[in-house]
């Protein structure tokens, strides 16, 4: 569980994203979810936060092969300092057919003490 005045730090840099961004705690549940998300995805940050984020996002690569899945292997990936940005195809709007290509820009995000609490997930 993250504790509250790391989720308030989380909330205000996912909110800050310009662009769709989201994070997940480091069990890959989604604890912030912003409003351009809530448009690309098609679904209400209400819905989205506390559900696992491949349920939420369900990212595919480009022949369908399932990129979003319990044991985000991108977790541990957005600790290292190589370059994580993932092309994937997910879910435009509300409507399940509706698929466009993104690249997923992952990130770690630590608390004041420097402990890794979630990780930042931004579409380009």
């Amino acid at each position: 569980m993250i504790n509250p005045e790391s989720l308030e730090q989380i909330e205000t840099q996912v909110a800050r994203t310009p662009g769709p961004a989201f994070a997940v705690d480091l069990h890959g549940e989604v604890v912030a979810w912003n409003g351009r998300a809530e448009v690309m995805f098609g679904t209400p940050a209400s819905e989205a936060v506390g559900r696992p984020c491949a349920m939420v996002v369900r990212g595919t690569d480009r022949t369908g092969q399932v990129l979003c899945r319990a044991g985000c292997p991108w977790l541990p990936i957005a600790e290292s300092a190589v370059r994580t940005d993932i092309p994937m195809v997910v879910r435009r709007g509300p409507r399940p057919a509706a698929r466009v290509e993104v690249v997923m820009r992952h990130r770690m995000l630590r608390d004041r003490l420097g402990r890794p609490v979630a990780v930042l997930h931004v579409a380009q």
